[in-house]
């Protein structure tokens, strides 16, 4: 899967735990609105393991917004306690979309009104790399009787 797709996986997995929540992309608004999410990615990696998978490691970051400080911080136990129980983030299908390898969140120290969080989510996937079609053997002779 894309890193884009991955971040609009995220960002269902979130809107569809935390109903009333609302989500933002890319970036963090100069001015966040109480009971949001802000998802960025951070960083990613590739790796070959075999001549067949490739490994794919992504960070994403993900800020929370509340008015309430218990709040931000329970939604970030919740989401976490979540991720780790299941190990990962899943498709409505039940398949896996992303592995979980580690997900650590903090306070943040704001100006305003409103308390944040902000956590950093590792993930990976595992993919299977095109391999051309091996023709099949035809007849077999034995050279002796």
């Amino acid at each position: 899967m894309s890193a884009a797709l991955d971040l609009q996986v995220l960002e269902n997995w979130l809107l569809n735990r935390y109903t009333s929540a609302t989500c933002v992309k890319h970036h963090v608004p100069v001015e966040p609105s109480s009971h949001q999410f802000c998802l960025t990615l951070k960083k990613e990696e590739r790796y070959t393991e075999t001549a067949l998978t490739m490994r794919t490691q992504r960070q994403f970051e993900i800020s929370y917004w509340h008015n309430d400080p218990e709040e931000a911080l329970a939604v970030m136990d919740d989401a976490a306690q979540s991720w780790y129980e299941d190990k990962g983030i899943r498709l409505p299908s039940g398949d896996y979309a992303m592995r979980l390898l580690s997900f650590t969140y903090a306070p943040l120290q704001t100006a305003s009104e409103l308390y944040g969080c902000l956590g950093t989510l590792t993930v990976e996937q595992r993919i299977q790399q095109h391999q051309e079609p091996v023709a099949k053997m035809g007849a077999i002779e034995t050279a002796f009787q």
